[in-house]
């Protein structure tokens, strides 16, 4: 190993396994008070009400988004004439002329 002694590296591995263990239960922490939260507000009948009312308004602003956009790429349907042009690679060369050095 590069200049690292057997102490210095047994003090590394447990500052590294120290972090990971409090982060670790840190995070259960966490996770268990937003499942009692999420209990809690659950059985509040107010909050369960707003929320499916907020859950029905996100869903027909979306179905909205959806029915425009559906419009629009129909409008553009139709407004194409159905002939795929393509621009040119190459310009046309007239005959008994010769080509430019600048293109």
């Amino acid at each position: 190993m590069s200049n690292v002694t057997h102490k210095q590296l047994l003090r590394m591995l447990a500052e590294q396994s120290t972090h990971y263990v409090l982060m670790d239960s840190t995070k259960r922490a966490i996770e268990k008070m937003a499942e009692e939260f999420a209990r809690d507000m659950q059985a509040d009948p107010v909050f369960r009400e707003q929320l499916r009312q907020e859950a029905t308004r996100a869903a027909r602003a979306i179905a909205e988004s959806l029915r425009i956009v559906h419009e629009a790429e129909d409008a553009a349907a139709a407004a194409h004439s159905g002939r795929k042009r393509s621009p040119r690679k190459t310009k046309r060369q007239r005959p008994g002329t010769r080509t430019s050095r600048t293109s």
